[in-house]
């Protein structure tokens, strides 16, 4: 057995491709270790608000805690949106009658606190934006000796100890690392968005939906929405002393169909046509939900889960390894996504501080991926299958993403 190393230095960091939430949260981890680090995205930073709301559970909560500075960490409990239900209502989507929830614990403790994704990337970045190199398209990497190399389309090269895929569902390290694995076309298609609460929409909209709360079409159980109020507790510029924006509080709601054969809306006028046909004949309180959506927003996506067994997304020799939606993505029904993504960033910087690399440090933390992830995307196609009167995950088709 080898010995384990600490091989990190500023010439020789851990890389990490993506800045998504995952990648972030690694990367602050990293940083309060005083462990050398780079991050990669392929994207530009924007200025208007992106992506959307996801939850964390305790056990999520906790693991963000642990991994970020208590600085950070204070930061995120005085601006965090509140906390409007633990669980939460479902309704008939066109007589808004309540609906019995399925049989599951009542959370206790801390969450499931509603994350907006937006906040979250911001304040993740504090402190270490100068490591945050965007505009970086991954090509491929190679194992060296020493560590491993990253090559990217700009002809770009660099060079450190550990590569950490954190680049999402559509992960090119994941690609290169598991070429032969495919993900389970989920036959559904999830549009995001958000309606500003303006004064207008507060007075016209109903007050049984201005709550966690997920609608179910009786009439073609294929279609959904769960939508939910981010209401901000105070000024955002404010509370955090001026490092994080002002915002605004929104409703948030993602509307899942049975995805289309072909010609998928993706324009916002696709988006809003393709809404409006699938909810005729529902309440007409849910009217001003999409009436006065935000559709410059909205994003639709097909949806991609990998099986309960991920397979392994560490190489041999624990130069390269895998975290969140780059190495489990799953179905967002379970809410688990962000949770298991974070709890395995902590993971990873727990044992890089407390054992360092080695082959050995790296195979083990692999297995705990493992555990984690298949019990987060079991509990996720179970929680699907309720919604959507779908089906069991051996039946879905695997497709090469």
């Amino acid at each position: 057995m080898s010995s384990p190393k600490f091989p990190w230095t500023d010439s020789n960091p851990v890389i990490i491709m993506g800045a998504g939430f995952a990648g972030l949260a690694l990367a602050q981890g990293l940083h309060v270790r005083k462990i050398p680090f780079l991050v990669f995205e392929q994207d530009e930073l924007s200025t208007r608000p992106y992506g959307h709301r996801f939850r964390l559970d305790e056990a999520g909560i906790d693991a963000l805690l642990e991994t970020i500075s208590p600085e950070l960490g204070d930061l995120f409990e005085k601006t965090f949106p509140r906390l409007i239900s633990k669980a939460p209502k479902i309704r008939d989507a066109r007589t808004l009658e309540e609906m019995p929830l399925p049989s599951r614990p009542e959370p206790t403790g801390k969450g499931p606190l509603p994350i907006d994704r937006t906040w979250i990337l911001q304040l993740l970045a504090l402190g270490i934006e100068d490591k945050i190199h965007r505009g970086k398209t991954f090509l491929s990497y190679e194992i060296l000796p020493s560590g491993v190399r990253v090559h990217f389309s700009d002809s770009i090269s660099v060079t450190g100890c550990l590569l950490v895929g954190a680049d999402g569902v559509r992960s090119k390290v994941r690609r290169q690392l598991q070429p032969d694995r495919k993900l389970l076309d989920m036959e559904r298609q999830i549009i995001w968005g958000r309606t500003w609460i303006t004064p207008r929409f507060a007075e016209e909209y109903s007050p049984e939906a201005n709550t966690w709360l997920v609608a179910l079409d009786q009439e073609s159980r294929k279609n959904n929405v769960v939508l939910e109020p981010i209401l901000w507790r105070d000024n955002m510029s404010k509370l955090s002393g001026g490092r994080l924006p002002d915002t605004e509080d929104y409703l948030y709601w993602a509307f899942a169909t049975e995805a289309p054969e072909s010609n998928a809306p993706r324009t916002p006028d696709e988006l809003k046509a393709y809404i409006s046909e699938h909810t005729k004949g529902w309440h007409l309180k849910f009217l001003p939900l999409f009436e006065y959506a935000d559709w410059n927003l909205a994003v639709g996506t097909r949806i991609y889960s990998s099986k309960p067994d991920i397979g392994d997304v560490s190489n041999g020799k624990g130069s390269v390894i895998l975290i969140g939606d780059s190495a489990n993505p799953m179905t967002p029904q379970g809410g688990l996504g962000g949770s298991t993504a974070v709890q395995t960033a902590a993971d990873l910087c727990r044992t890089l501080e407390k054992d360092g690399w080695s082959e050995e440090n790296m195979a083990a933390f692999h297995e705990r991926v493992k555990v984690l992830a298949k019990r987060s995307i079991e509990i996720s196609f179970a929680t699907n299958k309720i919604m959507t009167a779908g089906k069991d995950w051996q039946e879905f088709a695997e497709v090469e993403r």
